[in-house]
């Protein structure tokens, strides 16, 4: 049985001494018949090694961020589950019975396209006018419309179906933004960019390469306020809707999971310059929809 964890250095020695009580042998030497606990810094070697396949791999992956949690999802890791373990759960993963969904699948038979989105359009002039031109300020609303293709496959809409998300179904959900630039890039290289990079965050904390400041396009910066304003906005089954003030405040100050240096400070300045505009524009398309 290979087992490779990604785990702090403090749990992969919690983890071995369970293994071991458990009857699997724990060995740390690369060549042996035996593969265990690896560490995160250790994943990209890991995955050119022949003796250590992704189908092996456990992930625990509350000691991971999202971006890193994506990382092992690309490499097609077999079996997940998150901390705490339960023996339940080893059992069962030992047991090969939850096999994890491929968040990566593609059916280019299916011809998708965006759902309309009326008010991307009054947004982008509203905050952009006076930084970018009209042949600009047009082309990110053709772009940006597109960041979200992905949600339309199976993989993702049954994910949208359930309740709150725990953090391995988070990072399952955040792969759309790789599988989305997949579907556009034989076509289309610059969209699938801006889809790729729409959940990055200006100080790198985003998802799914943390790119920071300008390796983010301008376009993918402003489809994250947008998301984000109307994420507040919106009423979700684990959260209601935010008022405009409240979203506002909540963008510029931060609230524990927003905060404003997820944002281009420019696009953040603009957004607060134009607030009361921005809160009769939502209140005209809100009645509209």
């Amino acid at each position: 049985m290979h087992i490779a964890s990604l785990l702090s250095t403090e749990l992969t020695s919690a983890l071995e001494v369970w293994l071991s009580a458990i009857g699997h042998k724990v060995s740390t030497d690369p060549t042996g018949a035996e593969r265990l606990v690896l560490d995160y810094r250790h994943l990209t070697q890991a995955a050119h090694k022949t003796d250590l396949e992704p189908r092996y791999w456990l992930l625990l992956d509350s000691q991971l961020n999202t971006a890193q949690t994506i990382q092992a999802l690309q490499r097609r890791c077999g079996y997940i589950t998150t901390a705490p373990l339960q023996r339940s759960t080893l059992d069962n993963w030992l047991a090969g019975t939850h096999p994890l969904e491929d968040m990566f699948s593609i059916n280019r038979h299916h011809q998708l396209t965006p759902e309309a989105d009326p008010f991307i359009g009054p947004f982008v002039d509203l905050l952009t006018t006076a930084i970018w031109d009209q042949d600009k300020r047009d082309q990110a609303k053709r772009v940006i419309i597109w960041r979200d293709i992905a949600l339309q496959l199976p993989q993702f809409k049954q994910l949208q179906e359930g309740h709150k998300l725990n953090p391995l179904q988070q990072a399952q959900l955040a792969c759309h933004t790789i599988t989305g630039a997949q579907l556009l890039a034989p076509n289309d290289t610059f969209t699938s960019q801006i889809i790729q990079q729409h959940h990055e965050h200006f100080d790198g904390s985003g998802y799914p390469s943390q790119l920071r400041a300008s390796q983010i396009h301008p376009f993918a910066r402003l489809a994250k306020l947008y998301d984000s304003y109307l994420g507040l906005r919106r009423h979700k089954t684990y959260a209601k809707a935010q008022s405009h003030e409240i979203s506002i405040q909540k963008l510029m100050q931060g609230d524990g999971y927003l905060w404003p240096g997820q944002f281009d400070p420019q696009l953040l300045s603009l957004l607060e310059a134009n607030a009361s505009a921005l809160a009769d524009l939502y209140q005209f398309w809100h009645s509209q929809n």
